[in-house]
C-alpha cells in the first residue's frame, strides 16, 4: 500500500508540476495578450493619427484646388483684358493709318499748292525784271 500511495503522490506531483507548467504557459500568454492588446492600442492610435494627417492633407489639397480655381479665373480675366487691349490697338492703329493718310494727303496738297505759288511768285518776280529792263532800256 505504501508504494500505491506513493505511486499515486508521485502521479499527483507530476499532475501538480504539469498543472503548474500550465499555470505559468497560461501566466505567459496572459502577458504576451497583455502586449498584443497594447500592439493593438498604439497601432490603432497611430492609425488615427494617419487619419488626422490624411484629412489634414485633403483639406489642404481642397483649398489649392480653389486657388488654382481662382488663379484660373484671374487668368481668363487677364486673357479678356488683353484681347480686349488688343482690340483696343488695332483700332488705335486704324486710326493712326487714317490720320496719317489724311495727314500725307495734306502734305501733299500743301506741296502743290507751294509750288503754284512759287510759280506764280516766280512768274512775278520776271515780269518785274522785265519792266525794270524796259525801265532801265529807256533811260
Amino acid at each position: 500500500m505504501k508504494e500505491i500511495l506513493q505511486q499515486i503522490l508521485t502521479e499527483l506531483k507530476t499532475v501538480k508540476d504539469s498543472q503548474l507548467e500550465m499555470r505559468n504557459d497560461i501566466s505567459e500568454f496572459k502577458v504576451e495578450q497583455a502586449e498584443m492588446r497594447n500592439d493593438i492600442s498604439e497601432f490603432k492610435v497611430e492609425q488615427a493619427e494617419m487619419r488626422n494627417d490624411i484629412h489634414g492633407i485633403k483639406v489642404e489639397q481642397a483649398e489649392m484646388r480653389k486657388d488654382i480655381h481662382g488663379l484660373k479665373e484671374e487668368q481668363a480675366e487677364m486673357r479678356k483684358d488683353i484681347h480686349g487691349l488688343k482690340e483696343e490697338q488695332a483700332e488705335m492703329r486704324e486710326e493712326i493709318k487714317f490720320y496719317y493718310g489724311s495727314m500725307m494727303n495734306k502734305l501733299e496738297e500743301t506741296k502743290s499748292e507751294l509750288k503754284s505759288e512759287i510759280k506764280q511768285i516766280s512768274s512775278v518776280q520776271k515780269q518785274h525784271q522785265e519792266v525794270l529792263e524796259i525801265i532801265n532800256n529807256r533811260q
